[in-house]
């Protein structure tokens, strides 16, 4: 089902919809791009596709469950991708996954370790 989604082109909007400024947008944007992010083959197609940026920055937002779904997103797609545990760092990422270290959400604490946990498996970002 996740790879009819990508195939008729959901990933361009869905993250374009990460920008939006209705907050209940962004938290469905960010939970589909999760459940499409545990897809080996869409891994690296979301970060092509530009979500990294927009996944950083809702990484900050001040909407928990929003942090909680973009961590888990990032977390996701930091798993087996080198090319994406450089570009997270390279785009930014760091700081607020290190921020989310102390979350009072455990969920968002676990997927921020979580992704620091990947990132670090690249030499240079250690």
């Amino acid at each position: 089902c996740e790879a009819k989604v990508v195939s008729e082109g959901a990933l361009p909007p869905l993250i374009y919809l990460l920008r939006h400024e209705i907050k209940a947008v962004q938290e469905h944007a960010v939970g589909a791009l999760r459940n499409l992010s545990v897809i080996p083959e869409n891994k690296n197609r979301i970060a092509k596709e530009g979500g990294l940026p927009p996944l950083i920055l809702l990484l900050k937002s001040n909407v928990d469950k929003i942090q909680e779904l973009a961590a888990y997103t990032v977390h996701n797609l930091s798993a087996g991708s080198v090319l994406n545990q450089h570009n997270i760092v390279r785009d930014g990422g760091l700081v607020p996954l290190v921020s989310l270290l102390s979350s009072r959400n455990e969920a968002t604490v676990e997927q921020a370790v979580g992704a620091l946990r990947n990132i670090t498996l690249v030499d240079e970002n250690k």
